[in-house]
């Protein structure tokens, strides 16, 4: 028991030392560890969003927060926009459905939208383009074999 009084003690010594530290932090400090919190909140409702929980319960979550609900919505807003990723439409258009939802600037989402489009064709394109060069490239070298074959 004389070893566990000395680890309550010792568990309590670092508490109090971190509550010390807490108390000793700088405005900006505060400010800093604050929106970290925040941060790591968006992105973990964005994360679950991700993963299939549905919009109305991100906003159950998001009613835990009410007083930094706009702090986290940005967050959450921010990590969403980075998921975008291009030949996935499908997983576009569910970012872009919550995206609509929490900004309510429908046309920031079409403009989105249709830059996610435009980058996807031209992703396409330059993909068939590289094809063609690639067959070409590949029935000259064929012939240039066939070439040497019956040559040489």
């Amino acid at each position: 028991m004389p070893g566990e009084n000395k680890e309550l003690k010792s568990a309590f010594d670092v508490a109090m030392e971190r509550a010390q530290k807490l108390g000793d932090m700088s405005a900006q400090e505060r400010q800093r560890s604050r929106e970290e919190k925040f941060r790591a909140i968006g992105e973990a409702l964005g994360k679950r969003y991700l993963d299939g929980l549905p919009l109305r319960d991100v906003e159950i979550e998001l009613g835990r927060h009410a007083e930094n609900r706009q702090i986290v919505i940005r967050y959450l807003l921010s990590f969403l926009l980075d998921a975008l990723t291009p030949g996935d439409s499908e997983g576009a258009e569910n970012i872009l459905t919550a995206v609509q939802h929490y900004s309510g600037e429908s046309g920031a989402t079409a403009r989105i939208r249709n830059l996610f489009n435009e980058y996807q064709k031209a992703i396409e394109q330059a993909w068939e383009e590289k094809q063609i060069k690639l067959g070409a490239a590949q029935r000259k070298e064929f012939e240039i074999k066939r070439h040497i074959r019956l040559c040489g």
